[in-house]
């Protein structure tokens, strides 16, 4: 496991995701946000927290679900670090919600 931290839970950053093209094949929003499920310790039947998301469409989502290699695998095969990517997703849109609570 990556980390252990707290269950972030945060409708306006998986709305924000959703938004954005595909991390895997660019294919236009309305994508799917994603958990990254080995991102942080989780118990059965869990999700891991909302900071853990990256944007995927239909395709490449079922794609990642139905993986035999497994997720780890699925994000070294397509070439992306979705853990870096989700990173600075969250990020980003704290950064966006701190301008707005200072205007």
């Amino acid at each position: 496991m990556r980390f252990r931290s707290k269950k972030v839970r945060n409708q306006k950053h998986l709305n924000r995701v959703r938004r954005l093209p595909c991390l895997v094949c660019s294919s236009p929003p309305q994508n799917h946000a994603h958990h990254i499920q080995f991102a942080e310790q989780r118990g059965f039947g869990q999700k891991v927290g909302d900071q853990w998301v990256v944007p995927l469409c239909d395709v490449c989502h079922h794609k990642l679900h139905t993986a035999k290699e497994g997720e780890k695998l699925f994000w070294v095969f397509e070439g992306v670090d979705g853990l870096k990517v989700a990173e600075d997703l969250w990020r980003q849109t704290n950064e966006t919600d701190d301008k707005h609570k200072n205007l």
